[in-house]
């Protein structure tokens, strides 16, 4: 803050002092505050107050609760909260701002014209609207009974826009070329403009006339002024009813009585510069006035200047704080000045705090020194028991304490204390005494322990004390003589240091110098102490001896002879120790005598063998057997070179081993095995036991011909008839034309089969004649067929395990021809399933397959051989129906916007049943289509499904009479209602209010005369058994609505729309791990914990993502969970890994989190419920292709779709009963497989 006084006015400017920059961080702008007094003596009464460059215009709200500024760069209007102290809110925008003003109370409000002709308006929340006038604007006015907006600007014509209205209105046609300024009286509301021809004119907006016209420029010219060009009005401001300031290009001000065409008063601001701002200060009759330069405040009756401020960079604006003496000022800086007057008036209610503190806190206060006069306070008068004087004429009071005569205080307190000059006196000399201490050599306490130890500490204390003083930041570390915790370590004597230790010398070996130097020092801080405890009553201490020149001369390299001497010493010592420790061993050795039989004839023959037999010797645990014998010559031949020591073993004929001076051993290490690695390979040992168990011989399965499944006669695999176990015993070179044979290279369940019969390097699997038909069109280019079949107990729902027989031979093959690629295997047998499902508890409806969940030829053709309708929404998808030979009337063109040359392909194709939902689709029909058989679709209530399609598609109730109508004018056939509740519903009650709705479309169609006989229930069905809302409770609604608004008597097809129904769960994924990343966790305790425990994070990067078959979930909200081939062990550790795709995309991440054992690069994933929505929108982004599919089908499912293509659908009671049939061949770890063959289908 810093205070100014001008005429006795005082001033304070409360934004003065130094404007940090915006790039300084957090961090150093406390640091600048901390160490810049100027920065810390400054007033930041509201927080942030500034612009980032250049601030425009400023303006108090008519509550006094916000200030609004503008300001740039970038554009910007900021708002600030006066009873937070703090910014509001700041908003950009597109343009520089020319002018503005709060038509509200607060800042709900306001109005922008910008520098490109733009009026924008902005309500409480942000921007509302934006408009173009058309010239470019100057400034503007708002007259409020009218609700008009006064544009002036570089035209003639002042512009009205009606904000009640709208719209803008007739203009006012002025005389001047082009207008300034504008303002509008506050009581009679009279309109006034300033031109730049200095004249004003004066308009009634009641009735858009000018009523009167002010020649300024003449008036503001004294007699003998030279003129080079008239001035213009730049500044324009009413006071009441009847005054008026106008401020003229030239820096004069005019004061007007708006009965006189003369002014009252001119009053000039001597600096030739424009007047930006006006204003009325109404307590005192004042006028403030500003040009770029100063701000002047003068009396409006005779112009006498009451004060002035000139700010250090130039003015833009002026804003008075109202019924305050405050003023705000937008300047040519980034700081926004705050100034504060109090004689102007008193200081705004949010800083009533600034009346009291602007004496105390000015920067270079004016202290009044009061010589004569002594302040005490109510304590000092009970000391010197003067309190009776408390009300008398010798104490005036003020504040917490009285002023008393300086002459009357002195005598009193000589009179109080007589003493007190000698207590002055001897604190002067102890003063004294204390200063010259200081000068003398101080003496170091030494410990009672480790003194050698605390003197390094000293020494190294001083030379780090040292070096923070010479840099500015530098910090001297903390001792640890000081410190409470190694305090033991110097009282303690257990805690002594051996010097004389091993360790000790190896840790420091330079002893010589540095020991001696420190050994002489603690003798003489010794005599010090003692000398020092001598004369403590004396004045003075001895002085400490300087140091010799042999003791600081350290400058020799002396050091390194003296590690090696240390390391000599060392050397020799425990060379000294091993030798007596061998010495020792060889008194101990002990020879190891056999056991005596008893009496002198046994001693006597084992004394006759002792020369023959060899000679055994005991040696003791930890002791070594050592041999000297030839020891001199062993040296020296290995001290030989290669030549002689090849040349003597050449003579010798032997090749001797030389033994070292510890004797001639022979030593095996065995590596300890981590934990985790002991059950990685047990892990391996038990698989490969359990995978031989699994081997048989394939040798027996070969094609033949008969009538059984068999190979050969009898029940077996031979060649006659029947079902023999026997094997063929002649094996057939040709097979017959009917029979379709495929090769599968053995895997490694099937390796047996080589190792049984190494002539047979393939097994061959053969198809019937029935697959061959019924697979006709199926493209399996590349593809492995892989065969499923079942045991004769089986029945369709127990061949669960033959899904994952399919698998495990895919993972197989994969391995042998080292092509690690993702695949799907896709079981038609759960297609068969589901629709066998869908006939039981939907009896009513029939399902027209969503071709678009997946358009797989082998599940359409599987469909279509089951009697499916398809629902399709392109071209290409009636194509592909079409081509497996379904009839027209089972398709569904169900695509409410359809392109115009698909409809004309659907009409060539007799495709006839097609969807529409607006009025523009039926003329598209009606032109194109000629026997177009269209299905209203209707909005429903989607909102619990999880992906919402009534936000695109579907006619609201009230719009399907018109569309109705339409069609009926256009002669189109109407013949049903369709709706789609949503993909994943998981409200079942939906459907049934989508029914009820439909029912009134169907009255409605029946009033207009269409014959309509067909109901669309759409899709929404869950595709696996894990969904929220399960099929037969979906099931349970529909059947009751379907039986109380379409009862079967009514004669009306019902059809649904399923996709993710069918096809979801028949899919699986297999995809492998082609990058692993293991990121350790920093919290854990340490690295020697339990396996179990979570200390890691693994990132798992696998050979299939969100852009291949994973898309769906982005598209379909899909939650996709891995499996494992096999089962984990319950006490395998299991760790928090994230899933993601092969491309370089951040996004493509499947699995953000889940729990997995520790797997390795090559392994496999397995993801279930994989057939909805997946390949079908798949991509080869980053090139990665697409996975190939291998399709299987057990031969129960097999022999019931060949019951259905002949005989049609069996009656829903018959599904459950078993079907008798062959077992399957299927391998998994635990099953007992059979040896018996059995004949395989491709699928």
């Amino acid at each position: 803050m810093q205070m100014s006084s001008v005429n006795d006015v005082k001033i304070y400017n409360l934004s003065h002092g130094k404007s940090l920059p915006e790039w300084l961080s957090d961090r150093k702008k406390r640091q600048l505050q901390k160490k810049d007094a100027d920065i810390q003596r400054r007033i930041e009464l509201i927080q942030d107050f500034e612009m980032p460059t250049v601030c425009h215009s400023i303006k108090v709200s008519r509550d006094g609760q916000f200030i609004l500024a503008a300001g740039t760069y970038k554009p910007r209007i900021r708002c600030y909260d006066t009873y937070q102290l703090s910014l509001k809110f700041e908003r950009c925008l597109d343009s520089d701002v020319v002018a503005f003003d709060i038509l509200s109370d607060d800042y709900s409000k306001l109005v922008f014209l910008h520098c490109d002709r733009y009026v924008e308006f902005h309500s409480q929340h942000g921007h509302y609207y934006k408009t173009r006038i058309p010239k470019f604007g100057r400034d503007f006015s708002y007259h409020y009974p009218s609700c008009d907006l006064f544009f002036v600007g570089t035209s003639s014509e002042v512009f009205r826009l009606n904000l009640e209205q709208g719209r803008f209105l007739n203009s006012l046609q002025t005389d001047a070329v082009e207008n300034n300024v504008c303002d509008i009286n506050p009581v009679h509301h009279l309109f006034a403009t300033g031109t730049s021809e200095g004249k004003v004119e004066c308009w009634d907006p009641r009735v858009r006339n000018r009523v009167g016209m002010l020649d300024c420029a003449l008036s503001s010219l004294t007699e003998g002024t030279e003129v080079q060009a008239l001035p213009s009005v730049s500044a324009l401001k009413f006071n009441g009813s009847l005054t008026m300031a106008v401020g003229t290009s030239t820096g004069q001000v005019l004061l007007y009585d708006l009965r006189s065409s003369r002014p009252l008063l001119v009053k000039d601001h001597f600096y030739n510069l424009p007047i930006k701002s006006l204003s009325f200060q109404d307590q005192l009759d004042l006028v403030v006035s500003s040009d770029a330069k100063i701000i002047k405040i003068w009396n409006k009756d005779n112009g006498k200047v009451f004060s002035s401020i000139q700010p250090q960079t130039n003015i833009n604006d002026v804003c008075i704080y109202p019924h305050s003496g405050m003023l705000f000022t937008a300047n040519e800086d980034p700081k926004m000045n705050t100034f504060y007057i109090p004689a102007l008036g008193p200081a705004p209610r949010w800083c009533s705090f600034l009346d009291n503190l602007t004496e105390e806190l000015e920067e270079s206060p004016e202290s009044t020194v009061y010589d004569d006069y002594k302040f005490v306070t109510r304590k000092d008068l009970e000391n010197l028991g003067l309190s009776h004087l408390v009300g008398s004429s010798l104490l005036r009071a003020y504040m917490h304490g009285y002023f008393m005569d300086i002459r009357l205080y002195h005598k009193v307190k000589s009179m109080a204390n007589p003493f007190a000059y000698e207590e002055y006196r001897k604190d002067k000399i102890r003063q004294k005494i204390e200063e010259s201490r200081t000068q003398r050599v101080q003496v170091k306490k030494l410990p009672k322990v480790n003194k050698d130890l605390a003197l390094k500490l000293m020494e190294e204390g001083d030379d780090e004390a040292e070096l923070a003083s010479r840099k500015k930041k530098g910090k001297a570390l903390p001792s640890l003589l000081g410190d409470d915790r190694f305090k033991v370590m110097f009282e303690n004597p257990e805690y002594q240091v051996d010097e004389h230790s091993e360790e000790f010398r190896l840790l420091n070996p330079i002893v010589s110098k540095v020991g001696l130097k420190r050994k002489k020092k603690l003798r003489l801080l010794a005599q010090q102490t003692a000398a020092s405890e001598q004369t403590a009553e004396e004045e003075e201490e001895p002085e400490g001896r300087a140091s010799s020149e042999e003791e600081s001369s350290d400058d020799d390299k002396s050091w390194v002879e003296e590690v090696r001497e240390q390391r000599k010493m060392l050397w020799q010592e425990g060379r000294d120790r091993r030798r007596q420790d061998r010495k020792e061993a060889d008194r101990n050795t002990v020879l190891l005598e056999r056991e005596q039989n008893g009496g002198d004839k046994t001693a006597k023959m084992a004394e006759s063998k002792k020369s023959s037999q060899p000679q055994f010797y005991q040696i003791k645990a930890g002791e070594e057997f050592r041999s000297f014998n030839d020891m001199a010559r062993k040296q020296k031949l290995q001290k030989a070179s290669l030549e002689d020591r090849l040349k003597l073993e050449e003579n010798s004929g032997t090749s001797n081993v030389a033994d070292t001076a510890v004797g001639s051993k022979q030593l095996t290490f065995t590596l300890k095995k981590s934990e985790q690695q002991r059950k990685q390979q047990q892990a391996e040992r038990e698989h490969h036991e359990e995978r031989k168990k699994l081997r048989r011989s394939a040798g027996h399965l070969s094609s033949g011909r008969g009538r059984g499944w068999g190979g050969g006669r009898g029940r077996g695999g031979g060649g006659g008839r029947g079902r023999g176990r026997g094997r063929s015993r002649t094996r057939r070179k040709t097979e017959e034309a009917d029979v379709k044979t495929c090769r599968v290279e053995t895997s490694s369940p099937l390796r047996s089969a080589r190792n049984h019969n190494s002539r047979k390097s393939h097994t061959r699997y053969s198809a019937g004649p029935g697959l061959e038909s019924y697979l006709k069109g199926f493209n399996f280019t590349g593809e492995p067929p892989w065969l499923l079949c079942a045991q004769e107990t089986a029945t369709l729902n127990s061949i669960s395990f033959v899904f994952k027989t399919a698998i495990i031979e895919c993972i197989c093959l994969s391995h042998l021809q080292d092509d690690r690629d993702a695949f799907y295997i896709c079981d038609l047998g759960d297609v068969l399933k589901k629709h066998l499902r869908w006939v039981r508890v939907l009896p009513r409806v029939t399902p027209f397959y969503a071709v678009k969940c997946n358009d797989s030829r082998a599940v359409v053709t599987t469909l279509a051989s089951l009697g499916t309708g398809f629902d399709c929404a392109s071209k290409t998808e009636i194509q592909l129906v079409q081509s497996l030979g379904v009839d027209p009337s089972r398709i569904i063109y169900a695509n409410p916007c359809k392109q115009v040359s698909q409809i004309k392909y659907a009409s060539a194709h007799g495709v006839q049943m097609m969807t529409f939902d607006s009025e523009v689709e039926l003329m598209k029909v009606a032109r194109c289509h000629d026997n177009a058989k269209l299905v209203l679709r209707i909005a429903t209530d989607d909102s619990k499904a999880v992906c919402r399609l009534s936000v695109k598609f579907g006619a609201q109730l009230k719009a399907c009479r018109g569309l109705l109508e339409r069609a009926k004018e256009l002669g189109l056939d109407v013949i049903g209602v369709s709706f789609h509740v949503g993909s994943g519903c998981t409200d079942a009650n939906t459907y049934r209010q989508a029914i009820a709705d439909a029912r009134c479309v169907f009255h409605m169609g029946e009033e207009l005369g269409f014959n309509m006989d067909l109901l669309d229930i759409g899709g929404g069905f869950p595709g696996s058994d894990d969904a929220d809302l399960k099929f037969e409770e979906i099931t349970a609604v529909i059947n009751p609505a379907l039986d109380k608004y379409f009862p079967a008597d009514t004669g009306v097809k019902v059809i649904a729309e399923p996709g993710r129904f069918y096809v979801a769960s028949a899919y699986t994924l297999v995809v492998n791990i082609i990058a692993k990343k293991v990121i350790m966790d920093e919290e854990s305790v340490s690295d020697d914990e339990d396996e179990g425990t979570n200390d890691r994070t693994l990132m798992y990067y696998v050979n299939d993502g969100v852009y291949g078959s994973f898309n769906c979930i982005l598209y379909d909200h899909a939650h996709c969970l891995p499996t494992l081939p096999k089962k984990p062990k319950p006490d395998e550790a299991m760790y928090p890994c994230s899933i993601w795709g092969p491309t370089c995309d951040g996004l493509d991440r499947i699995v953000e989190q889940c729990y997995l054992p520790d797997l390795q690069v090559g392994d496999w994933l397995i993801f279930e419920n994989m057939g909805a929505y997946t390949m079908a929108a798949s991509s080869t982004f980053n090139g990665f292709q697409r996975p190939d599919i291998h399709y299987v089908m057990s031969r129960p499912a097999w022999q019931h779709v060949q019951q259905i293509n002949l005989q049609g659908m069996p009656a829903p009671a018959e599904e459950s009963r078993p079907f008798e049939v062959s077992a399957c061949c299927g391998q998994e770890s635990s099953l007992e497989m059979s040896t018996k063959p059995c004949q395989a289908h491709v699928v």
